[in-house]
């Protein structure tokens, strides 16, 4: 009965010792991976930040991004890359409006970006929206408000079509 006492608490212990090990090594690497990375890296120029709730709404503009780099962050996901010729910030920042504002306000406080669409699967916005609608604005403004209009124009025949 001590014998298999003895055995069981030095097999427990080498396990998980073996397991301490094991994760430490994994930390350390990532460490070492993250802050080669982080030394490597300038923050790049951003003249608009695109954020999407997920992986799956960001797809097309990540398609397009050309010399892409993406890093995990601490509760979103961020790529930066070039869209037709602008130098630009793709954030996959999460389902709930609470990840959507901590990614959003992260990459203000990074990038200070003239531009940030808001961009995505349009959902419970409106009863009258439907499945695989779009949703575009006519003019947008920013902080100091200033006006871009959008130039999006859709015929009066195919709103009525859509209704």
């Amino acid at each position: 009965m001590l014998v298999r006492y003895l055995v069981s608490n030095y097999l427990r212990s080498t396990a998980g010792q073996a397991v301490r090990d094991k994760v430490e090594s994994a930390v350390s690497e990532q460490t070492q991976n993250l802050q080669q990375v982080t030394d490597d890296r300038e923050i790049a120029n951003c003249e608009i930040a695109i954020v999407f709730a997920s992986h799956i709404e960001a797809t097309g503009v990540l398609d397009q991004l050309e010399k892409i780099v993406s890093v995990q962050c601490a509760g979103f996901v961020e790529h930066t890359g070039n869209w037709n010729g602008l130098d630009v910030v793709v954030v996959e920042a999460g389902d709930s409006w609470r990840s959507i504002a901590r990614a959003t306000t992260a990459v203000i406080n990074l990038y200070q970006p003239p531009w940030i669409v808001s961009a995505g699967f349009c959902c419970a916005l409106h009863p009258k929206f439907r499945n695989g609608g779009i949703v575009m604005p006519n003019r947008v403004l920013d902080t100091q408000n200033r006006r871009l209009d959008v130039g999006f124009k859709i015929s009066e025949q195919a709103v009525k079509e859509t209704t």
